[in-house]
């Protein structure tokens, strides 16, 4: 059942009984309205001074808002086999002159960042929830991306780019001593191309999938791309791609229309160099790691290409397995909807909060709650038949069984019982399979006839 998000975090120890309570309540107040912000939200003067309060309290930190989230994200992986750590970063900025506190965004807005690894089942990318979440700000001048890129910048031991090897560490830290946990698989796009990473994963004794970004060369002298061309295609396949929008600062994002695209694959082993420089000091000279590479056959005119070369450690032996390898990359686009959630479904940077410390520990709050959003959608859309009640409490299915707009068959399942929830939220049919967002404004809705209906019962 789609348990409440206060008891996804009951166990934080926030150190007062009251402070444990104010966060439960807060976080249900949020999930229920997500993206109305919080005066709304609260409903009551008295709770919202009260959220206010507690968002800026100086004995609260956000790690310890998200640690019971971390931790059941941790018991749900257990007995799931194979493990997807999905490690990328975002930004969040906000406006007003108020704010400029907080440190400046690449479009030079007040705010700061966020690098979240996100936990799937590698079977089928059920959203397990969060496994680590780091956040920092550029305060000075040396974060600019000039000085990112000087002799002196990349020697520091507090460069930005070590967030892709301390999430992974703390990820693997956080798994020691859980049994019954399947083998982690670290799922890194290209701006976490990184030899050091490679080579501690492999420390670790996981697995990974890196896209290949930097041009690296062999131990045979190579180039990457020059010999990774030469294998042989083992299968094609017809993909979807969807429709992508220019990112700020980022020239190896640029926008693409949607489109079907026929994709060939092949696989090869290599061993690459260890690249130079201080960082990767200690680090063995070369890897041997395998590469699964992607490239469109015949994409349309005027646009580029799909072309990936997937750096792994996972077999490649039979086109099962290489597929597999495939799949669990293209599987990296949920993170992408993961901060969707976050900031358009909870509407995160629309928060009116001055305060630093009162908008990261918001974050810790919304985060477990946009990754419910993810899982609402994983369970309608899935093809496992599983009944209502495993999703939603018999209330709720009364609920929608006497309302207007939505139809229930006898034995209703999840499925069914997500499209009536889609419906509330304004879904139709037509348009094909129900989003997180509409799936959660019916799910808001379904919850205020809820206490509407109980409200009658009692009074009956």
């Amino acid at each position: 059942m789609l348990r409440p998000i206060s008891e996804e975090l009951e166990g934080a120890d926030l150190g007062d009984v009251r402070l444990n309570r104010r966060l439960g309540a807060l976080a249900d107040a949020l999930a229920a309205m997500p993206s109305v912000g919080l005066p709304r939200a609260c409903r009551t003067t008295a709770a919202l001074e009260g959220a206010y309060r507690f968002l800026s309290n100086t004995g609260v930190e956000p790690q310890m808002i998200l640690e019971p989230h971390l931790t059941e994200t941790r018991n749900r992986a257990v007995g799931q086999g194979a493990v997807l750590a999905i490690h990328d970063t975002t930004e969040f900025g906000f406006g007003g002159e108020t704010r400029g506190h907080l440190g400046r965004t690449n479009n030079d807005q007040a705010g700061f960042f966020a690098h979240v690894t996100l936990g799937l089942r590698a079977a089928d990318r059920e959203p397990l929830g969060l496994l680590n979440c780091q956040t920092w700000a550029r305060r000075t001048k040396e974060s600019t991306r000039k000085e990112r890129a000087t002799v002196r910048y990349r020697k520091r031991a507090d460069k930005e780019s070590n967030r892709w090897t301390t999430g992974v560490d703390q990820v693997e830290e956080a798994f020691e001593g859980v049994a019954g946990v399947g083998p982690l698989i670290h799922v890194v796009d290209r701006e976490g191309d990184q030899y050091r990473l490679v080579a501690r994963i492999i420390e670790h004794r996981s697995h990974f999938i890196v896209r290949s970004f930097q041009e690296r060369r062999l131990a045979t002298g190579e180039n990457i791309w020059e010999a990774t061309a030469k294998a042989d295609v083992v299968f094609e396949r017809e993909v979807r791609l969807s429709r992508r929008r220019p990112k700020h600062g980022r020239a190896s994002h640029g926008p693409r229309e949607g489109r079907s695209a026929r994709l060939a694959v092949s696989a090869s082993t290599v061993d690459i160099r260890r690249s130079k420089g201080p960082v990767n000091r200690g680090a063995p000279p070369s890897l041997s790691v395998n590469v699964v590479r992607v490239i469109e056959i015949d994409p349309p005119d005027g646009e580029e290409p799909v072309e990936w070369n997937l750096l792994t450690n996972l077999p490649i032996d039979t086109r099962e397995e290489i597929a597999f390898v495939v799949d669990c990359y293209r599987a990296r686009w949920t993170i992408e909807e993961f901060f969707k959630a976050v900031k358009t479904g909870c509407a995160y940077e629309k928060l009116q909060l001055e305060n630093e410390r009162a908008l990261r520990n918001a974050l810790a709050i919304i985060m477990p709650i946009a990754w419910r959003m993810l899982l609402v959608r994983y369970v309608a859309r899935g093809s496992e038949p599983m009944p209502a009640e495993k999703v939603l409490t018999k209330t709720q299915i009364e609920v929608l069984r006497n309302t207007p707009w939505t139809t229930l068959p006898k034995r209703p399942s999840a499925k069914d019982a997500l499209c009536a929830i889609a419906t509330l939220g304004g879904h139709i049919r037509n348009n094909g399979e129900p989003g997180w967002q509409v799936l959660y404004a019916g799910l808001r809705d379904l919850m205020l006839l809820e206490v509407g209906w109980r409200a009658r019962s009692d009074q009956s």
